[in-house]
This record gives structure tokens, sequence and C-alpha cells, in this order.
């Protein structure tokens, strides 16, 4: 029997996240920009390969309300 260790770690906190949904829903920042690919929801299996496997997907969006 072989024994295995696996570490994670999560880059960021949680209060981070608070503050950035703030901005960006208070127009301070625009995300515009930083998205290469919009989809419908719908469509969210295809957006989910494209991100997985595009060289050129930089952000993948997938809007429910399209």
């Amino acid at each position: 029997m072989k024994e295995l260790e696996l570490y994670g770690e999560i880059s960021h906190v949680w209060t981070s996240w608070k503050t950035a949904i703030k901005l960006v829903a208070g127009g301070k920042v625009k995300v515009g920009p930083l998205l290469s690919h919009f989809y419908p929801l719908e469509k969210w299996e295809e957006a989910f390969d494209l991100a997985a496997t595009s060289p050129d997907a930089l952000r993948v969006a997938i809007n429910p309300r399209v």
C-alpha cells in the first residue's frame, strides 16, 4: 500500500471577493476587457469546454440573464 499526502491551497481571502464584487457592481472596475468569451447559461457545457481546452480563451463568462 502506498501512502499519499495531498496539499491544497486557496489563494484568496473571502473579504477580497466581497470588495471585488462591490467595486464591479459600482462600476469602478470594468471587467469587460478581461473577458474573451461570453455564453448564455444554456450553453454552459460549451463554455466550460472552451475554457478548459482553448489557448485563446482568456476568461469565459456565463451570463444567466441572456
